[in-house]
């Protein structure tokens, strides 16, 4: 069971040498009560979405689905409970991709204290062969909420059961990559899309997808399809970046860079 950190928000006073404090209007901290530690101050319109509370309302709409199976489910918390990412996993729901790549559908839900993340859903899929994570075009498969606004179970519950109805469509989008080669100029579109360092678009340089043993140097060969283009990156964020944040920032790009193929 994740333990979760205490949260509440208390008004925020400015404090000066020989004067009484003063409370400073318009603003809040949000506040671990057990250790004092401030996650963030914001604005007073914002609406505290504890952790748990947030996957309360995701288990309760998940439970009412039980045609997709119970998800198996990872729970990740940064910067000292801030941020939270849970990671869902429709193991019973299987996708083929070609002849044999195997997906499950998933979805992931964030949440942050210090307004690093807004509240959010995205839907993907888990690729079984090299369990990398497969991001898919945000402006059909997400459920985002400004933190200034009601987290609606409602909403929640739609969003995921349109995912769940259109992924036979993205699966048809997945099957056209498969036969589609990567060209120079989609290859660049990319790349320049992706908020990489120098680093990161050099070991993506030397990647290799792991079940097929393809890289970009299949680029060379005018062999790459635009689906291995699409596992090589989707691996090395998956299991090469290190940053919680840098990893969010480079799967919301992902997101937008592929909508349109």
């Amino acid at each position: 069971m994740m333990n979760f950190p205490a949260v509440k928000q208390q008004p925020v006073y400015l404090t000066r040498l020989n004067r009484p404090d003063s409370k400073i209007d318009g603003y809040k901290a949000i506040v671990n009560p057990d250790t004092g530690n401030i996650f963030g101050v914001v604005s007073e319109d914002y609406i505290l979405t504890p952790h748990e509370q947030m996957l309360e309302t995701i288990n309760d709409v998940v439970v009412k689905m039980p045609e997709y199976g119970k998800p198996s489910e990872n729970i990740k918390l940064y910067d000292n409970g801030a941020k939270m990412r849970a990671t869902y996993v429709f193991d019973e729901v299987e996708i083929t991709v070609g002849k044999s790549d195997r997906l499950h559908p998933q979805f992931e839900v964030f949440n942050s204290y210090d307004s690093g993340w807004a509240r959010k859903i995205f839907f993907g899929a888990f690729r079984l062969v090299c369990t990398n994570g497969l991001m898919i075009g945000e402006k059909v498969f997400s459920y985002r909420t400004r933190h200034d606004t009601t987290f609606n179970k409602e909403s929640v519950k739609g969003s995921i059961i349109m995912a769940m109805e259109q992924l036979s469509e993205q699966k048809k989008i997945w099957e056209t990559w498969v036969d589609k080669i990567t060209m120079p100029q989609q290859y660049e579109e990319v790349m320049n899309a992706l908020p990489l360092a120098n680093k990161d678009v050099e070991a993506i340089g030397k990647e290799v997808e792991i079940s097929s043993g393809i890289s970009l140097d299949a680029m060379k060969l005018n062999t790459l399809s635009v689906w291995m283009f699409f596992n090589i990156l989707c691996q090395y964020i998956t299991h090469r970046m290190e940053s919680h944040l840098k990893k969010a920032a480079v799967e919301s790009a992902m997101r937008r860079a592929f909508h349109n193929y």
